[in-house]
């Protein structure tokens, strides 16, 4: 009788302890802002009003200079930045400003260059020209800021949805706010004010030469070959894992402080997370990576069928007192077949051909965690039911706000804008766009569920030996 109890007991903490490793969440949600839901403005806007909103107000004037970038080039100019929000009432150009400040601004993005609505890099600068840290609307204190314009994605909602959604699973996730944007005194419409990808918002030790002893914290982006940045020399550079014209740039620390002894340090340590992993020893791999997030990566972007996340704009970080983790998620704009050259149904997997996922999916470890979370999450976060009630949600807060953006890019739907292909995949009104991307999301749910464990055909048991080091 003693034995059973004990057994009984054993088998109770286990199926406990399984439950908390499941329902681990972002420890940084509960302070997440959503912004549909959060902020209560009273409408007092009237037909009157010369331009009146519920949303914070944006307004950049360039003082008729040329805005850089729309080629590629990294030169910012010098423009002015005004911020009209009270949180109370609604907002107008003639209230007192909020935030009013010099900044230095160009064009951002790779595909997103050549669309007619436009998306923005923003840094803060004081008198003297130096980067200045600024809160945004409740966000992080930070001096570089994106001004995400969507364009391609005419239900408006795939980057809101998906960083806001993400926060809720994981951590260091760009926060979001919609705002309506004047450039020069023109109206430009909605756009997703977002935190930019800094030691901020990774929550990385900050580097400081005196204290290093040659190793620091570190942040770095796979994505295309960029001369302009510094790359890592490390061992998927040479192996093939990493596709050909990408390489890993080192984002933090930057340039300035990146002295030699810093650069190998980051060298050998992510090669030492490569060797290990490739290694086909499945225990190894673990002592250098945060295997949850690299877990909730994949989860996240393959439920919204992220086709450029672990090939472009692919985000890891590591604090000089941790480990590396997989993240911060970036860049749903082509999510849910909204990739333009390529249909991308709402079933299949991707990560499977992913630099270091095509190696973590070898471990059935690794998949049996991958399958337990998303069993998970599809009960809370990624249901059905959430994903729809948090669009209808956002839809209906956005309000007036829709219209007014089509009506200076009512171009989107013209058939000169149609962009995707083929032809039929172009959505000719908000309401149909949005529909699409609602019936995607059940769908690509039910393929899922369907077929979540399948990708045990992708695992094997290692037969090596224990990897052993240098």
């Amino acid at each position: 009788m003693k034995f059973k109890l004990i057994s009984f007991l054993s088998l109770a903490i286990v199926f406990i302890l399984c439950l908390f490793a499941n329902a681990r969440i972002s420890e940084s949600h509960e302070k997440r802002i959503d912004q549909h839901i959060d902020e209560k403005i009273k409408n007092t806007c009237n037909k009157n009003d010369e331009f009146c909103t519920h949303l914070p107000i944006v307004e950049i004037n360039t003082n008729n200079k040329t805005i850089p970038g729309i080629n590629g080039e990294s030169d910012l100019i010098e423009a002015q930045f005004s911020l009209y929000y009270n949180g109370k009432t609604s907002n107008r150009l003639t209230d007192k400003k909020n935030l009013s400040s010099n900044i230095q601004i160009r064009y951002r993005g790779n595909s997103s260059r050549v669309f007619p609505k436009h998306q923005y890099l923003v840094k803060f600068i004081d008198k003297n020209q130096q980067g200045k840290n600024v809160q945004l609307l409740g966000m992080q204190n930070e001096n570089k800021w994106i001004l995400n314009g969507p364009y391609l994605d005419k239900s408006l909602i795939r980057n809101y949805l998906s960083y806001n959604i993400s926060g809720k699973i994981m951590n260091n996730v760009p926060e979001v706010r919609y705002c309506e944007v004047f450039l020069n005194e023109e109206y430009q419409g909605l756009y997703l004010l977002v935190e930019s990808i800094s030691r901020t918002l990774t929550e990385v030790t900050r580097y400081k030469p005196n204290w290093s002893n040659g190793m620091s914290s570190y942040i770095v982006r796979l994505d295309r070959h960029d001369d302009s940045n510094i790359m890592l020399n490390n061992l998927s550079k040479y192996s093939g894992k990493i596709i050909n014209q990408n390489a890993i740039n080192i984002i933090y620390p930057s340039e300035i402080d990146l002295t030699e002894e810093i650069l190998d340090y980051i060298n050998n340590d992510f090669s030492k997370f490569e060797k290990a992993l490739y290694s086909y020893d499945y225990k190894e791999y673990e002592k250098y990576i945060d295997v949850d997030s690299f877990v909730d990566y994949m989860i996240l972007n393959e439920f919204f069928k992220n086709s450029d996340a672990g090939t472009h704009s692919t985000y890891l970080f590591k604090d000089i007192r941790g480990k590396i983790h997989m993240g911060p998620v970036w860049d749903f704009n082509n999510a849910m077949n909204n990739y333009v050259e390529e249909i991308y149904s709402h079933t299949g997997f991707l990560f499977q051909d992913k630099a270091w996922y095509n190696m973590l999916l070898k471990d059935e470890r690794f998949v049996n965690k991958i399958i337990d979370r998303y069993r998970y999450l599809r009960t809370n976060y990624l249901s059905d039911q959430y994903i729809q009630n948090y669009i209808d949600k956002t839809i209906k807060y956005l309000g007036n706000s829709i219209d007014r953006n089509f009506e200076v890019w009512e171009s989107s739907f013209t058939e000169t804008e149609n962009m995707l292909e083929p032809y039929e995949r172009n959505y000719q009104s908000h309401a149909e766009a949005l529909k699409q991307v609602k019936t995607y999301l059940n769908k690509r749910g039910k393929w899922m569920d369907e077929n979540i464990e399948t990708l045990k055909q992708y695992s094997h048991k290692s037969i090596n030996k224990m990897y052993e080091g240098d």
